[in-house]
């Protein structure tokens, strides 16, 4: 892992402890993950990092970029966990909620606190939302509210060749 902060303190057995603050910018290239702060935490036992305020995660490799105030990333199992203002885009999709799981080793995202997902015209919302980001098929649990908007050019002639209804 490379950072590039305004402060950085190392600590504990074999300096395994990281703090950085200010202006932070890294790259995982384990994960091939970059990222951007204002404080991070990581220990390079666990390999959990904990980033904190205006944090930007990009996925490289898989095109996901995760916006959030705050992101917890276990470099084990491949797990971030998003909170507060939490902003995600992946192909067209743009996916907002209060808390989010991305789990990149299965390209699936979990979300709560509101979520909802805007692709193109559509948008889908629910108490609870999981999208496959693979597949872009998208799972709506509880109070389960959107719309599908038919943008296609077939359907736009139809309409157009129809008679008003009276």
């Amino acid at each position: 892992m490379t950072i590039q902060a305004n402060e950085i303190i190392l600590s504990g057995k074999d300096f395994e402890d990281i703090i950085a603050k200010g202006a932070i910018k890294g790259v995982n290239k384990e994960s091939n993950f970059d990222f951007a702060c204002e404080e991070l935490s990581y220990n390079r036992k666990t390999k959990i990092a904990l980033l904190k305020n205006k944090v930007q995660l990009d996925d490289k490799e898989n095109e996901v970029l995760a916006k959030a105030q705050i992101i917890e990333y276990n470099q084990n199992t491949e797990i971030a966990i998003m909170q507060i203002d939490v902003s995600i885009t992946q192909k067209d999709n743009l996916c907002t909620s209060a808390l989010a799981i991305y789990r990149k080793k299965t390209q699936m995202l979990e979300m709560s606190g509101n979520p909802k997902i805007k692709r193109g015209e559509d948008t889908f919302q629910a108490r609870e939302i999981t999208l496959n980001m693979e597949t872009e098929e998208i799972y709506l649990d509880g109070k389960v509210k959107g719309s599908v908007v038919d943008t296609s050019k077939e359907s736009n002639e139809q309409k157009e060749d129809t008679p008003p209804k009276e």
